[in-house]
């Protein structure tokens, strides 16, 4: 149980630290559409 909890908390950081680049990449793919 703990585990799942620690690997969901590490996901969500993991998320923010990418969020820009995720970003950028999000808007190239629509700008290819």
């Amino acid at each position: 149980m703990n585990s799942k909890k620690h690997l969901g908390h590490t996901a969500r950081k993991r998320f923010g630290q990418n969020f820009l680049h995720d970003t950028s990449v999000i808007q190239g793919i629509v700008a290819a559409i």
